[in-house]
């Protein structure tokens, strides 16, 4: 039996008219996808910032100082440790889907960005993970405030991430309906 060509006809819509899709919800194409990503950076950066301590009460002025600068140090220590981590984690990110993605080119250096920017989140536990490794093995003078800064930087990304992901949602169902 020969093969016959098959067409498609449209046919008009019964009722109402023809409607078109323009943005479908979900896709990874729209710009509410990395919500969540830009959460998580906006909460690092925030994180990295404020929240100083008083100074121990009792101290001399000298004292008092001295102990203010130490804690900026460790402060800045903890947070060039973190970005410098993060950074590791999206180096590793783009060699491992390049080196999965050998035969693709170019493309796989866009499918590392694209897999950098939806699981950032990821990668920022990964680095705050990393971090928190190195500040134990390696423990710098006022160990205690490099974990507070390093804790607050993670609690802030994690949170400001999952603020992203819940805006993400309602734009997402905003798109449905």
């Amino acid at each position: 039996m020969p093969l016959k060509d098959v067409t498609f006809v449209a046919h008009p819509p019964e009722r109402r008219r023809r409607s078109t899709t323009l943005l479908s919800a979900g896709c990874c194409c729209c710009c509410c996808c990395c919500f969540h990503s830009l959460g998580g950076l906006a909460g690092a950066l925030y994180g990295q910032r404020g929240g100083h301590r008083p100074p121990t009460p009792g101290l001399s002025p000298e004292e008092a100082t001295r102990e203010a600068a130490e804690r900026k140090a460790a402060d800045k220590y903890a947070v060039k440790l973190y970005w410098l981590a993060l950074l590791i984690v999206a180096i590793l990110t783009t060699l491992v889907t390049l080196t999965e993605n050998a035969k693709d080119g170019l493309e796989g250096l866009g499918i590392a960005g694209l897999i950098i920017a939806i699981c950032l989140p990821i990668g920022q536990l990964g680095a705050s993970a990393l971090a928190l490794i190195y500040i134990n093995v390696f423990p710098p003078a006022r160990k205690p405030d490099c974990l507070r800064r390093l804790g607050r930087i993670t609690l802030f990304s994690f949170v400001w991430g999952l603020i992203g992901a819940a805006a993400t949602w309602i734009v997402l169902a905003g798109v449905k309906w």
